[in-house]
């Protein structure tokens, strides 16, 4: 793993394949995949690396507890996943990974 920290959005993912984007609401011109699906696809993203040096970075964009992310910071995001900080009515309604 690499963190680094960047002077902005673009900065940090501008040599990302694949970028995953947390939002708490729903965006039309974003697709949403479940958590399980966003780790499915990160999975095979990364392992691109050992045949392509180009390919494979993918990057989690995670905003404040306060606000979340701005629509400006999303415009990079390949997709949106929203998880969910609700506890589940009852025992059925919790999907597992």
């Amino acid at each position: 793993m690499n963190c680094r920290i960047a002077e902005s959005t673009y900065d940090a993912v501008a040599d990302c394949t694949f970028v995953l984007g947390t939002t708490a609401r729903r965006r039309p011109s974003l697709p949403e995949v479940s958590l399980k699906d966003a780790a499915k696809r990160v999975a095979a993203e990364v392992s691109t690396l050992k045949t392509d040096a180009s390919s494979g970075k993918a990057a989690l964009l995670l905003g404040n507890e306060r606000t979340g992310l701005t629509t400006d910071d999303l415009q990079w995001a390949s997709a949106a996943l929203a998880i969910s900080t609700a506890p589940p009515l009852y025992a059925g309604d919790h999907q597992a990974l």
